[in-house]
């Protein structure tokens, strides 16, 4: 089996939302598309990493170029060169983009016996930079300045945003037949990993929904909505103009509600296998980094053992 042929069946399956999985798949099928999985040596993808690393960082240019036979819009993407390298975290996105087609081939038997070569490939070494986030007292002070916004749905996202620690990109596509009053609960259809996910909600949730469902919200309409009821708020420039006015020179992006939610989790003394699972993560290695924060649940295990 040739890796194109490879790559192929991959993405006819892939139900992810990283716009960017296909640019970077195109980047394995020209460099090694034709040669034989079997034959592919962890040799031959350093060969094409170096090739990689000699290529300039891009930005995604979008633009609309109208809708398809459902409705949807469609866009126009193009990719424009930036004066730098590819960073370290770039170079490793495309090396796991290569590692999802060959788990792919294993897991669905392709090929009898497959060992993937991405295994001797060595990834590298990423910063993992400033983790900014904001205390539960800040929190609040964003949402008592958010309910005199022109949007008015503005507090609950960010209190949503920071009890569920549930990415943009899901409270975005969120509805309100995902909402389950009785269980106080929301369930995304469909996250980033691809799959479904169940967010527990407090009382301030609740309330702060019930204060933007009205007796017109029907099922299938978006939650976070601006004036049309199938086209979700641009809500960027109105939460940008909340930071710079209470949290000057700080920064903070609305992701990094999602990273106050994990570290006033780990704040609590809650252990990182229920923040992990709390945050839609397959492993303990993206929480890992707030370890440092939690130490009441060391405390109490260093009573006890000691």
């Amino acid at each position: 089996m040739l890796l194109n042929d490879a790559i192929y069946a991959y993405q006819k399956n892939y139900q992810g939302k990283d716009r960017s999985t296909t640019a970077r798949l195109k980047f394995w099928s020209e460099q090694l598309g034709h040669h034989d999985v079997k034959t592919l040596t962890s040799l031959d993808i350093d060969d094409a990493i170096g090739i990689l690393m000699q290529r300039p960082a891009q930005t995604c240019l979008r633009k609309k170029i109208g809708k398809n036979e459902v409705g949807e819009d469609v866009y126009e993407i193009r990719y424009r060169d930036l004066d730098r390298p590819k960073s370290e975290a770039t170079l490793n996105r495309y090396i796991a983009s290569l590692g999802s087609v060959f788990r792919f081939i294993k897991k669905n038997r392709m090929i009898r016996g497959f060992v993937s070569p991405i295994s001797g490939v060595e990834k590298f070494k990423e910063s993992q930079g400033k983790l900014e986030f904001l205390t539960e007292p800040e929190i609040e002070i964003l949402i008592a300045s958010a309910r005199s916004a022109r949007w008015k749905k503005l507090a609950c996202l960010i209190r949503l945003a920071f009890v569920t620690g549930v990415r943009s990109g899901a409270l975005k596509a969120m509805r309100w037949k995902h909402v389950n009053w009785e269980l106080r609960t929301i369930t995304f259809p469909i996250t980033k990993n691809g799959e479904p996910h169940t967010a527990p909600l407090n009382d301030a949730c609740i309330e702060e929904l019930r204060r933007i469902y009205s007796d017109l919200s029907r099922p299938d309409d978006l939650v976070f909505c601006g004036k049309f009821r199938n086209k979700s708020h641009d809500f960027k420039s109105g939460y940008t103009t909340l930071i710079q006015k209470h949290f000057p020179g700080r920064a903070l992006t609305f992701h990094s509600l999602r990273h106050s939610c994990c570290s006033h989790l780990a704040k609590m003394g809650v252990p990182l296998p229920v923040i992990a699972s709390w945050m839609s993560h397959k492993s303990l290695r993206m929480v890992s980094r707030y370890a440092h924060i939690s130490t009441a649940d060391r405390e109490h295990y260093l009573g006890s053992a000691f």
